[in-house]
């Protein structure tokens, strides 16, 4: 995501039992789940019906089926189309998805100084006449922690030093600075999702839905987009259910709507479908080809 993760530190928490396992940042538990060392968990392909005899659980990383098999079981589980992962590798994977998801809770003012001091050795007058001269370091900060919580890679420092300075003098938000820089950002995020030879999968919302939902944000006014709770509920249970849908057939799409309501429609998703990402239209790049998986309307 363009920083380097702070060290980690692991250990043993007796209250637990031998099967358990808990991942903080700070004193805030933000992932946990069971393994078992003498095992190992079998997921299985895209064409694969076959059951085989283990623990069934849920993928901690993905939320994928899958089963805890004995090590002598692997050679009939890889021969039934599963991958076959070490408990080892079921962790560290697990441990790096939950970096991703709160990368924006891990990056400090004292990791953008060491960022732009790397900069600073290949575009030194950028740096020096930006930071802290205009903006200073825990606006810039916070505009990275806003960044990347909505899994915007920082990677390209430049660039975003150079739209900041395009925005200076206009009094914007922190968040309302993150937003304005997020279009030239995009095709870090959207080559996660898809290769440049492949078309976008993108969900939308209906032409009746997204003006429904562009009118009721510019009516709340500074409130921005406030749902009431059966539309919200229903919204939520569509693109849940949807975007399950996708993962479980191995396919991973974007929502993709007005810049008007695109912040607001992620900050209500994020709280129920985290690994959903919410684009807005000005955000998908002319050269790019999409594929509309998916149109949502506001009905159950």
């Amino acid at each position: 995501l363009g920083f380097i993760i702070p060290a980690v530190r692991i250990r043993d928490d007796l209250t637990l039992s031998s099967n358990q396992y808990r991942i903080r940042i700070g004193q805030t538990i933000v992932g946990d789940d069971l393994i078992y060392p003498d095992r190992k968990l079998a997921i299985p392909g895209d064409d694969t019906n076959i059951k085989l005899d283990g623990i069934e659980v849920k993928d901690p990383s993905f939320g994928m089926d899958a089963t805890w098999i004995l090590p002598s079981q692997q050679n009939e589980a890889e021969e039934k189309g599963y991958v076959v992962v070490a408990p080892e590798s079921v962790l560290a994977t697990h441990l790096s998805q939950i970096f991703y998801k709160h990368s924006g809770k891990l990056i400090g003012q004292d990791d953008v100084q060491t960022l732009l001091d790397n900069l600073s050795q290949t575009a030194p007058s950028l740096v020096e006449s930006l930071v802290p001269k205009l903006v200073p370091l825990h606006n810039l900060t916070g505009v990275l922690r806003e960044l990347l919580s909505e899994r915007v890679p920082i990677s390209d420092l430049r660039i975003i030093l150079e739209s900041l300075a395009g925005l200076v003098g206009k009094n914007l938000s922190v968040i309302e600075t993150a937003e304005a820089i997020r279009p030239n950002l995009a095709g870090l995020l959207i080559q996660q999702v898809a290769p440049l030879n492949k078309a976008l999968p993108v969900i939308t919302f209906n032409s009746e839905l997204e003006h429904m939902l562009i009118k009721m944000a510019k009516q709340n006014g500074e409130e921005g987009l406030v749902l009431d709770n059966e539309l919200a509920t229903k919204l939520i249970s569509n693109i849940s259910d949807l975007n399950q849908k996708l993962v479980s057939e191995g396919n991973t799409a974007v929502l993709v709507v007005s810049p008007n309501i695109r912040r607001q429609i992620s900050g209500i998703i994020r709280q129920h479908v985290e690994d959903l990402i919410v684009l807005s239209f000005t955000e998908l790049p002319d050269n790019r080809k999409v594929n509309v998986v998916a149109t949502i309307d506001g009905g159950s």
